[in-house]
């Protein structure tokens, strides 16, 4: 796979998808070969941080997954792992903390030395209810309600976002692409217009896979209704509270996917979006997030606490 450095950026964030601008060099400039760090930290999971390199071929940019690359992690200073990574994937049974601060090195020969440092942010919390029901195959005018948020305003809490995922065999989630709402105070990034209204509550305009509330409105919120397309079964809806990283890194990734699109980044009149990296002396992106979730039985109203 080669492309120039602009659109490789952009093509291996979206295989690993899951704000301070770089620049990426020109064609005609010659870079570095350098390490590539991706890395999301939740203290809902154990550590998992993928390793890859960038090299110059033919005029253009080629990755590949790295191992043996010497890695060094740290909380507030404390080591967590200082060793070689066999694999291309590193893997601890170790789970970070909330308001920890976390710093990475990775360096390979002839690649040099990557570096970067995040923190995870406290959960933001509030309380759900519902109406309505889905059945087993979709939904039947389940609506949500989100209010009584608190524990906002603390250091590292960027923005929250809101998801919903349906339940399927096994318990596995599967995420519902589009959350209808009116509520003025969602970011408009991923909004979407022009479909039939699907409840009065919710009116026609959706947000595709998530909406994200940006930490000054939050505190604004009284009562946000929302309700997913489809939802049959039970459900979970989940909030999540990003740090600046996960926050700045998600808001440049769909503005890219925006000029772009998600299975076509060829386009030969696209204008680029520099998608955030924090990796010093590298590529990649190492950034904490909290999260906290609901289950909805989707049968009858309901109310209860994150």
């Amino acid at each position: 796979m080669r492309k120039t450095v602009s659109f490789f950026i952009f093509a291996l964030f979206a295989i690993n998808s899951c704000t301070v601008d770089y620049d990426i060099p020109k064609i005609s400039e010659r870079v570095p070969d350098r390490i590539v760090i991706n890395g999301f930290l939740t203290p809902m999971e154990t550590v998992k941080i993928a390793f890859g390199v960038v090299s110059q071929a033919d005029g253009g940019y080629v990755y590949r997954a790295a191992n043996g690359v010497k890695v060094r992690l740290t909380e507030d200073g404390n080591v967590v792992y200082d060793g070689i990574c066999e694999d291309t994937l590193l893997t601890l049974d170790y789970q970070p903390k909330t308001t920890a601060r976390y710093r990475i090195e990775a360096s390979l020969d002839g690649y040099g030395t990557a570096s970067a440092e995040t923190s995870i942010p406290e959960a933001i919390t509030g309380k759900i209810k519902y109406k309505g029901k889905t059945s087993q195959f979709y939904n039947e005018n389940l609506i949500c309600y989100l209010y009584d948020c608190e524990n906002y305003g603390k250091n590292n809490q960027s923005a929250l976002y809101i998801s919903y995922y349906t339940k399927s065999e096994g318990d596995t989630l599967m995420e519902i692409n589009s959350l209808y709402s009116k509520d003025l105070l969602i970011d408009n990034l991923n909004r979407v217009g022009g479909m039939p209204i699907l409840d009065e509550e919710v009116g026609s305009l959706y947000f595709d896979n998530y909406m994200r509330i940006k930490r000054n409105n939050i505190p604004l919120i009284d009562t946000l209704v929302f309700a997913p397309e489809y939802a049959f079964g039970d459900g979970v809806v989940r909030l999540l509270t990003a740090g600046d990283d996960y926050d700045t890194y998600m808001r440049t990734f769909y503005e890219q996917t925006l000029n772009v699109g998600y299975d076509d980044i060829s386009g030969a009149f696209v204008r680029l979006v520099h998608v955030y990296s924090n990796v010093s002396g590298g590529y990649g992106i190492f950034a904490g997030y909290n999260e906290i979730f609901n289950e909805i039985a989707g049968y009858e109203e309901n109310e209860n606490n994150f």
